[in-house]
């Protein structure tokens, strides 16, 4: 193709052609250029090849990565300070770090020039790196080093230290490099401190008493605006998800105001945060309105997540036939349900009593290309057939799991387990001898064991009939849930425009009205 001009091409044209074949993902083609550019005697320098490198690493390719290395030695090409972050990041896309560290020493030891030693681009793929894989003392330690080397970290090395060390819930550390980056008078950016806000919100339901968490999720909140990073989305939905998981709906009212008055717009998190809460609670009309929201907002993607957030919620609500009416819809759009999809429904079924539309369900995930039922759903199938006489189908499972031997075998007895409780609750529950100390001792054992179980091959139902979702059983029959009333959640309806009650029990109750005004907000409320 380059050569369709009677124009002789210099290196700079050679240069731009690789770059755009690159910049396609067609590497190969860029190779091809790369051998005409030799073929005519042009002299190739290293910035082609720095692209080059960087396209092998984009597809993770290994030997194109060694191979491009390789010809660049053999043709004479000096390496530069791009080259080195090239390489380094290239192998750090290859899930080669020991390649990476090598050569991050290679161009520190053998370049004579310090202008063309490993810049921060370098050093700082490779701090990611380690990061990513829990290796954050080395990324610690490479950070620290950097300055005897000679480089200046930036605002991306510290806040991928950050970020990892958030990751591993090492939050002492992460703060203590954030306070070093100030030292160095390099200011954070909104993913700086996106990465610690997470970190802190991770410790909700472990060992951190909610209320903590969510103090120090408003401290930090407050050093960030206090730092003048203006939050973005990513902040909101994780404080607003913060606050739901410690059921501080109040609280993510006054977030879910915020991001109406700075102009963001809610994405599918935000939604799909929404719709967790409104579930867990069982308030239909929130949940309606989201799901509302979902399917009309054109700015929200629909992809398999935000399907399976709706059949969920459906199932959750005992409404199975909306579930299942979602579950055609999103094939009919070309969207694959995975095995969450599946699951979400078949746990619906079982919650109503419908063990037949389970075992429906369980089978239709089998016959699925690609898919195979995981450990998760097994356990829900097992439990609802003991738990509503249906132990023959769950013998079934049971029995191909154990034929299939490894990993299946052993999941098959822990199985064995699950469906003896599910009977010996069902027989309490009949006979009215229901020990609630003894059930969440035998809850904690079997969760014990089903963690302990490290399921890597799942067994496949044999069955020669063919299922659908079709029931004369009626599958769909609706579950009504007692909604409780929550002040906090009255308000955030208010918001939303929903039907309410709040305000006309404020006007009823002066304790509720006079409380409107002392409602805890994020320090964002501050003039």
């Amino acid at each position: 193709m380059l050569r369709a001009t009677p124009l002789r091409l210099d290196g700079a044209a050679f240069a731009a052609g690789v770059g755009a074949y690159v910049s396609e993902g067609r590497v190969e083609e860029a190779e091809r250029v790369l051998r005409e550019m030799t073929a005519e005697g042009v002299r190739a320098g290293p910035r082609l090849f720095n692209t080059l490198i960087t396209g092998y690493g984009r597809e993770k390719n290994l030997r194109g990565v060694e191979a491009s290395s390789m010809a660049m030695r053999t043709l004479g090409v000096t390496p530069n300070q791009a080259t080195w972050g090239a390489k380094v990041n290239a192998y750090v896309s290859c899930d080669r770090l020991d390649l990476a560290m090598d050569t991050l020493e290679q161009g520190v030891r053998f370049s004579p020039r310090v202008e063309r030693r490993p810049g921060v681009q370098a050093y700082t793929a490779l701090v990611q790196g380690l990061a990513h894989s829990g290796r954050v003392v080395e990324a610690d330690e490479l950070l620290r080093r950097m300055a005897r080397d000679g480089v200046k970290p930036n605002v991306y090395t510290y806040s991928t230290l950050i970020d990892g060390l958030a990751k591993s819930a090492q939050i002492g550390l992460a703060e203590t490099a954030l306070a070093e980056m100030r030292r160095a008078k390099i200011k954070p950016s909104v993913v700086t401190y996106n990465s610690l806000l997470k970190g802190v919100v991770r410790g909700i339901g472990k060992a951190d008493r909610t209320d903590e968490v969510l103090r120090r999720a408003r401290e930090m909140f407050d050093r960030m605006r206090d730092d003048g990073v203006p939050p973005d989305l990513v902040t909101y939905n994780t404080l607003i998800d913060a606050c739901i998981n410690a059921r501080a709906p109040a609280e993510a009212w006054n977030i879910l105001r915020e991001i109406s008055e700075s102009g963001l717009k809610p994405d599918v998190v935000t939604y799909t945060t929404l719709l967790k809460y409104f579930v867990q609670v069982g308030d239909d009309s929130a949940t309606q309105w989201v799901i509302a929201e979902l399917e009309t907002d054109p700015q929200v993607v629909e992809d398999v997540g935000v399907y399976n957030c709706l059949i969920n919620a459906y199932a959750r609500q005992g409404d199975m036939c909306r579930a299942v009416e979602t579950l055609e819809g999103m094939k009919a759009k070309n969207i694959t349900p995975n095995v969450s999809t599946y699951g979400s429904i078949l746990e619906g079924y079982i919650r109503l009593g419908n063990v037949g539309e389970a075992f429906k369900v369980y089978n239709l995930c089998v016959k699925s290309a690609g898919l195979a039922p995981d450990a998760r759903m097994r356990k829900s199938l097992i439990y609802g057939c003991g738990l509503h006489g249906m132990s023959d189908i769950a013998e079934c499972v049971i029995a191909d799991l154990q034929a299939a031997g490894g990993a299946s075998a052993k999941e098959s007895r822990t199985l064995r387990f699950v469906l003896k409780a599910a009977v010996e609750a069902k027989s309490e529950g009949v006979a009215g001898r229901v020990n609630p100390r003894r059930r969440a001792t035998k809850s904690r054992e079997l969760r014990r064991r089903a963690a302990e179980s490290a399921i890597t091959t799942d067994g496949v139902l044999s069955t020669s009939t063919d299922f659908d979702l079709a029931s004369d059983d009626d599958p769909c029959p609706v579950q009504e849930t007692p909604v409780e009333w929550n002040r906090g959640l009255e308000m955030w309806k208010y918001w939303l425009g929903l039907p309410n009650s709040y305000y006309e029990a404020a006007a009823n109750d002066p304790d509720v009205a006079s409380g409107v005004a002392n409602e805890p907000r994020f320090s964002s409320d501050k003039p």
